[in-house]
């Protein structure tokens, strides 16, 4: 998925339109059904021995690469390698006793994030609210999207008087209800390729988009069963302390601006599309010196605006935080206000225009629909200067369930750079689809 998640939620979920005639489940109760089905860590759960590969498709240079390998017997008894080309982690639990080998001096975000898919499925700390209305695939309609059913709920973030709101989404699908997604504001995973291990159904695949452009996929090489405990793994050379371990704590906005060292002020540059005015809201992941290491969009009035701000945030300087005399990595949920101006106003292709351009294309899948074949629809894509979709905006005013599928479609889309004078600058397309 090559859209940035706030862009998805706002436009893909506008379709999840409650109906009258369906009946609801509540969402904590469907979420933990769908856990217990998929969680391999559970209580109980048998030994078993996984190793993932992590890459980004298309980019043999890509710095979001690593093998993650576990060990695992009890919740309190498990052996866990993370590696990369900067960062590897060893963790061994044994009960009470915890050893923890660290090389390099930041562990990343997007590593972190598909360590807990794999792992754990979700975060500990996720808390579904409200109901669900979910149908079976008798009942799918032109309103369901590739991840399934979905449920999504807002939160309002930021320091009067800029203040927004900020999204959660989780989706379902299949008679089982397996989650297919989960974005929240501090997590982000797509589950995809289900098979059964040991009475329960495992995700082999996740995927995860930390910006505009970019894919990472963890894909599951190996998952067995351990019949004879191999105890040498598990054997603790030394016991840390808990403080002494890596952490990445998570704190208000608020008090994060009060230990910011540097400026904070932004003089927002000319834009070429969309609001003038508005907020925006994003990630920042801190390491242990202070320094900002990875932002993430989250919800944002214009997306120009927040590619500037996530430049200018990297360039901040935060106090170390510390917990118990430590330093530890710091996580926090910024917003801003935004005032700027257009200039020099994208360019616009035609659906013919732009597919000449197109180097990589995918068509719209519909799971069922009510809309007659060769039914066209069209719907407008801002491409950046990689060639990458950014957003598809619906001027058209599509039924929800034939732009979900075209923006579902586009995502997968790449184009060759638009030149002028030899310089790569983005542009709008009006793609047009069919159904067939």
């Amino acid at each position: 998925m090559r859209i940035i998640i706030a862009i998805l939620l706002s436009f893909i979920l506008k379709s999840f339109a409650p109906a009258k005639d369906q009946p609801e489940t509540p969402l904590p109760e469907v979420t933990a059904n769908a856990i217990k089905l998929s969680r391999i860590t559970a209580p109980g759960s048998p030994p078993f021995h996984l190793k993932a590969v992590v890459s980004e498709p298309g980019n043999r240079n890509s710095d979001y690469q690593g093998e993650i390998e576990e060990y695992w017997v009890t919740p309190d008894k498990w052996h866990r390698t993370v590696k990369t080309s900067n960062f590897s982690q060893t963790i061994i639990v044994n009960g009470d006793n915890v050893y923890e080998q660290t090389v390099g001096d930041y562990y990343p975000f997007w590593l972190r994030n598909i360590v807990t898919a794999l792992i754990d499925l979700v975060p500990d700390d996720f808390s579904p609210k409200g109901n669900i209305q979910v149908r079976r695939p008798a009942e799918t309609n032109e309103r369901t999207v590739a991840f399934g059913t979905c449920s999504r709920w807002d939160e309002k973030v930021g320091v009067s008087p800029a203040q927004n709101s900020v999204f959660t989404m989780i989706c379902f699908a299949g008679d089982e209800r397996l989650i297919t997604a989960l974005f929240t504001p501090y997590f982000h995973a797509e589950f995809q390729s289900y098979s059964d291990f040991k009475h329960k159904r495992v995700a082999r695949r996740i995927v995860e988009a930390p910006e505009p452009g970019t894919r990472i996929e963890a894909r599951v090489t190996e998952l067995s069963e351990v019949h004879k405990v191999e105890e040498s793994l598990f054997a603790v050379p030394q016991p840390m302390p808990e403080n002494t371990r890596v952490h990445s704590i998570r704190i208000r906005e608020s008090d994060a601006r009060k230990v910011l060292l540097n400026s904070p002020e932004i003089t927002w540059a000319p834009v070429h599309d969309g609001r003038t005015s508005g907020v925006l809201s994003m990630m920042a992941y801190v390491d242990k010196a202070g320094n900002v290491r990875e932002t993430w969009a989250l919800n944002s009035d214009n997306p120009f605006p927040q590619a500037q701000a996530r430049k200018e945030v990297l360039k901040w300087k935060f106090k170390p935080l510390e917990r118990d005399g430590v330093p530890v990595q710091m996580e926090v949920l910024l917003t801003f206000p935004f005032q700027t101006a257009i200039v020099d106003p994208i360019p616009l292709f035609s659906d013919s225009e732009a597919r000449k351009m197109a180097t990589s294309k995918a068509d719209p899948k519909f799971l069922q629909t009510s809309f007659p074949k060769g039914t066209d629809f069209t719907v407008r894509a801002l491409v950046d200067e990689r060639g990458h979709v950014v957003r598809v905006d619906n001027p058209k005013q599509l039924d929800p369930g034939l732009f979900n599928a075209a923006q579902s479609a586009l995502s997968m889309w790449l184009f060759k750079p638009y030149k002028v004078n030899g310089t790569a600058q983005r542009f709008n397309a009006d793609v047009t689809f069919y159904v067939r």
